[in-house]
């Protein structure tokens, strides 16, 4: 945190901008998407934080660091007309920028170059997102019923968990089911 970088992109189709500024934080869970209103297209990511300031239309452009290294891609903003959540709005910048890491965006590239589709997992769950502690905590209810998708990824881990009692055995972990 504190390192110096440089936004590159058209805001306002204004060509070839640069906005400078620092790294303000690491691995900030953002949401993106929502668009359909049932949460199944919601993507979560750790995304970098800078104070340079991004503008609708610099989303795509690269954050480059002082060694003209491409660290990150410009993809969200909280914008000063909405303060409810990230948007693409037309609010402008108030400092807080996120950017994908770039070795994320590299994996979907790749992804896309070799099957044509970007893949990210799935746990069916609908998270709390006015939960502000540290980590996520599972919603009480989701947008089209129960905050855990029955028979996904989600339901299958808790009933796993609650069948199951690790044991240690000779220095080795097992499982034992009930």
């Amino acid at each position: 945190m504190g390192d110096p970088v440089v936004a590159i992109g058209a805001p306002f189709d204004l060509q070839n901008t640069v906005t400078s500024g620092i790294i303000s934080a690491k691995e900030r869970p953002i949401t993106a998407g929502g668009e359909k209103g049932d949460g199944s297209d919601i993507s979560y990511v750790n995304a970098l934080q800078t104070d340079a300031p991004i503008n609708p239309g610099n989303s795509g452009g690269p954050l480059v660091d002082t060694q003209a290294r491409v660290i990150g891609i410009n993809s969200a903003i909280r914008a000063a007309d909405s303060g409810t959540g990230l948007e693409g709005g037309q609010g402008g910048s108030i400092g807080l920028g996120f950017a994908i890491p770039i070795n994320q965006g590299k994996r979907v590239a790749e992804e896309l170059i070799n099957t044509g589709r970007a893949t990210h997992p799935v746990i069916g769950v609908t998270l709390d997102m006015k939960y502000a502690g540290d980590g996520a905590r599972v919603g009480t209810k989701g947008a089209e019923g129960p905050a855990v998708t029955p028979d996904g990824p989600g339901a299958r881990a808790a009933s796993s968990r609650a069948t199951s009692s690790p044991r240690s055995t000779a220095g080795r972990c097992t499982t034992a089911r009930s």
